[in-house]
């Protein structure tokens, strides 16, 4: 397996609707990139594909990794989350490097699954977070890393946001069996990959999902999630996830023995303990381009992954703990990955 070299840089797509077609059209878009050819189930999906990148398709991916694989370098894989073991191993056995949305899994034994294909596996994986890479939180990153805050003894995030809150739509999502979880694993992903780069892995969870449907209709998965993390060192953090809420809200709060921060996508405010020092504020914008430039960049071998497979086991971890704190009312431990 090699990394990036030449002017030009195969990707294979599979799985090419809602943020499948984002991730596509950000890669057809890079100047050193050529999509060579993209899988999806859908005949609506394909057509539209066609339609717009004039690309060869397949309804079966492995037929295209049969036909396609010796092109590419890499393959883009955004998927429903009952699919991805299966699709992760056939990746792995083309020999490409793996840029797949998140979560990471359905659930603890589907991302056990997948770390054993991927840890014999010589090219770059990453799971997709785009939130992770608006300027805000990259910069927030760096004061922390920098030492800007001391040490931190709290963070909180949150997100939340209206996805068809008449319970329309869902489909895979709304069934838990299929899809593993959504206020937590899916929408609450965004914010754990959060607290995890800026306060590591905590130990212990407690969590709730509540047992009040906020969206009608026929469905078995959560739409709202609270959790309280717990980490080694004494330090704590909160966690809200609600994909029925407005308005539409994304931001952490991190708090050390020498400042605190306050970040959106946009923005970033910096305290010292007692007031406000200084503010910085972004135009909003695309997410999915600079993403993909670092994978590019981890391919290169210049990065490492921003989540990568330790980190998406660790988030997966997590999330295995919190449903199961939610499920028995009482705090659970987190493992600890062996020999780490």
């Amino acid at each position: 397996m090699t990394g990036f070299a030449g002017e030009e840089f195969g990707v294979v797509h599979i799985g090419a609707g809602g943020a499948g077609m984002a991730h596509l059209r950000t890669v057809a878009a890079h100047p050193r990139c050529r999509v060579v050819a993209v899988a999806d189930v859908s005949p609506t999906a394909r057509a539209a594909v066609e339609s717009d990148f004039a690309v060869p398709t397949y309804a079966d991916y492995r037929e295209m990794l049969d036909r396609h694989a010796e092109a590419a370098q890499v393959a883009v894989v955004v998927l429903p989350h009952q699919v991805y073991p299966e699709v992760i191993e056939a990746v792995v056995a083309a020999g490409l490097h793996i840029l797949k949305e998140k979560p990471f899994a359905r659930n603890l034994d589907d991302a056990l699954r997948m770390q054993r294909a991927l840890s014999g596996h010589g090219g770059v994986y990453m799971t997709a977070g785009q939130r992770l890479f608006a300027p805000a939180i990259q910069a927030g990153l760096q004061a922390v890393s920098g030492g800007t805050l001391g040490d931190v003894y709290l963070s909180e995030g949150r997100i939340l946001y209206a996805w068809h809150p008449d319970g329309q739509n869902w489909g895979w999502r709304g069934d838990r069996a299929l899809s593993g979880g959504t206020a937590i694993l899916d929408a609450g992903w965004h914010v754990l990959e959060m607290l995890h780069a800026f306060a590591g892995q905590p130990s212990r969870v407690y969590a709730v999902n509540g047992r009040m449907r906020a969206t009608a209709g026929d469905w078995t998965s959560d739409d709202k999630g609270m959790l309280t993390l717990e980490y080694a060192d004494g330090s704590v953090a909160t966690a809200t996830a609600c994909h029925v809420a407005l308005p539409d809200r994304f931001e952490l709060l991190v708090h050390g023995t020498l400042g605190n921060l306050e970040i959106t996508p946009t923005r970033l405010t910096r305290y010292d303990r007692t007031a406000e020092v200084d503010a910085q504020e972004w135009p909003g914008g695309d997410l999915f381009a600079p993403q993909w430039e670092h994978f590019l960049d981890c391919v290169s071998g210049t990065e490492k992954p921003a989540c990568g497979l330790e980190q998406s086991m660790d988030i997966q971890r997590t999330v295995e703990a919190a449903y199961q704190s939610a499920a028995t009312g009482q705090p659970v431990a987190i493992p600890a990955e062996a020999g780490r």
